[in-house]
Formats: C-alpha cells, structure tokens, sequence
C-alpha cells in the first residue's frame, strides 16, 4: 500500500483492533483452492505494516464455505458488524472487498457503520476511509459491482444449462427405476430392486 493510503491510519484507528476477514464461498472452495486461503490468511501482515500490533489484529473466518449473497446469514460477519458498531474496530480488512459481501444491504450497513465509528476499510488495493465521500463512493461502487459480478455468474450458469438442455445434453440422475442408456436416454432399470 502506498504512503498516503498508510497516512489514513491515526494513533485513535490503532488503538482500536484490526479486523481482518476470511472466507471462501463455498467447502468445495475451502477443500481445493488452498492458495486463496493462504493469500488472504496472510492479509493479516499488512495490518502489522500499517501499524498494528501482532495482538490487535483479529482473524475471523467462521465463515468459510458459506456465501456472501445471503444477508445475515454469516455468523463471523455479524460478529465483525458488531465489534464495528461498537467502536472495538479500527480497521476492517479483506484482501478482497467482495469476501465481506455480496449483497448491497450487508454491503452498506458495514460501509455506514465504518463512517460513524471512524473505522477503515481495507482492501489489497488500498485504504479508503469511508468518512471521507470519495473513498465512499468507491466503497459504494466496488459494492455494486460485487453483487453484479454475482448476479451475472448466477445468470451465466443459468444460461449455460438451459443451452446444454436445448441441445440434449443436460445430463441427470434419473429417477429410482430408470437408468441412462448408451445414448442418454432415461430407461427402465434392469435391476429390480
């Protein structure tokens, strides 16, 4: 991070905890993309170059495997939301803004709550201090394209599976007694069971 972004953090943001936040969307991510968790476990390092002690800094990563398109239902954010509302947090950090959500209403309930308490928010790109409005705005707007970014991964895969039905391959499993033929078409089971 560069030097006018590290010059947002203030003696009243270090006194407070550093909060950095981990999640992956789904267990099959949490099983597989090893390097993701690694990257962003280490994102509690930079809370250290900004200036806060080992001691300060807060990993909270109850919510792994779990999405961040469905409000309230992450058990690690609502705790995040809570120590910001309370004015423990100094610094809210992600290496990805996106992993804190994916909906706009968790998305600016955290933002307005960063403002009023005078937390930060950080990201791998930078520092942004949401009382100041051109840092909310990009708050605001990298908030947005998140929850597009997800509507439009929903709407591709929607897509892509009406496209494989159409074409006649859109394969599943059959119902008890049936089974699929050499060709893919449902037919009765030989097996009687």
């Amino acid at each position: 991070m560069n030097i006018g972004e590290r010059s947002k953090v203030q003696a009243e943001h270090l006194a407070r905890s550093a909060f950095v936040y981990v999640r992956q969307s789904s267990m099959e991510q949490v099983r597989h993309h090893l390097e993701s968790q690694r990257r962003q476990y280490a994102f509690a390092d930079e809370a250290v170059a900004l200036g806060w002690s080992q001691e300060r800094v807060v990993i909270v990563d109850e919510d792994q495997g779990k999405s961040g398109a469905v409000p309230h239902a992450r058990a690690g954010f609502a705790k995040l939301v809570g120590a910001v509302a309370r004015g423990e947090v100094g610094i809210v950090m992600s290496l990805e803004l996106s992993r804190l959500s994916r909906n706009d209403a968790d998305w600016s309930h955290l933002v307005y709550l960063c403002r009023w308490t005078g937390a930060l928010i950080a990201d791998k790109q930078g520092v942004y201090d949401p009382s100041l409005g051109a840092d909310r705005l990009v708050l605001g707007l990298r908030g947005h394209v998140s929850e597009m970014e997800r509507d439009s991964a929903v709407h591709r895969m929607g897509e892509a599976r009406w496209s494989k039905a159409r074409r006649g391959e859109a394969f599943t499993i059959p119902p008890a007694g049936y089974d699929l033929d050499e060709l893919g078409r449902w037919v009765l089971s030989a097996d009687e069971a």
